[in-house]
């Protein structure tokens, strides 16, 4: 839903490119730095001449694609084409979904995005735009709060657990299984899970 909203605000701007990412424990691929970098290169290169003759140079470098690229070969083909975008003036909006869905740890797939990004906002570059959404998880927070120009936070907004409890009311009340509990059960449920 954040990919969509920030892609019809952009509409507006033709030279803007929203790519983004979605993290799943479910696949493999959707988990690591590597996948993270290919994916937003592909999107990226997809959609600008340009942006492509980048990703051309590193596939030629890498013997016509006889060698896979090391993850910070990709990220410097990454750097490469956010500082093209500057030149241009094109705007990159980069959007990470689920980011603490990648295992957490030393020297773990997810620190290595979170250094990814690190060296993405080190550069300082107005082009460049990354939104990432997550569980307040203390390592992400720990890396990216001190980058962060806007944090939103759910858990403490107005609403937040009233919607949660009109949601599961509306399982509950619906699904054949729950319509069996007692009512004392059922109100128990929606409390619970609302709250926590």
């Amino acid at each position: 839903r954040i990919v969509d909203e920030i892609r019809d605000s952009c509409k507006l701007q033709s030279n803007a490119q929203v790519v983004s990412f979605y993290c799943s424990f479910q696949e493999p691929a959707k988990r690591t730095c590597f996948g993270l970098l290919t994916s937003l290169l592909f999107q990226l290169c997809s959609k600008s001449d340009a942006f492509y003759d980048c990703l051309w140079r590193l596939w030629l470098v890498h013997d016509s694609g006889c060698r896979e690229p090391t993850s910070e070969a990709l990220t410097q083909c990454l750097i490469e084409i956010v500082e093209l975008a500057q030149a241009r003036h094109d705007v990159v909006y980069v959007v990470i979904d689920a980011l603490d869905e990648c295992p957490p740890g030393l020297h773990s797939e997810r620190g290595n995005i979170l250094d990814t990004l690190r060296g993405l906002m080190d550069l300082k570059c107005r082009s460049l735009h990354i939104c990432v959404t997550s569980r307040p998880e203390y390592d992400i927070l720990e890396a990216l709060q001190p980058l962060a120009s806007h944090i939103i936070t759910l858990h403490g907004e107005v609403g937040q657990d009233k919607d949660i409890a009109s949601y599961v009311d509306s399982i509950i009340s619906t699904d054949n299984v729950f319509g069996r509990w007692r009512d004392d059960d059922k109100a128990l449920a929606i409390k619970t899970l609302s709250e926590k």
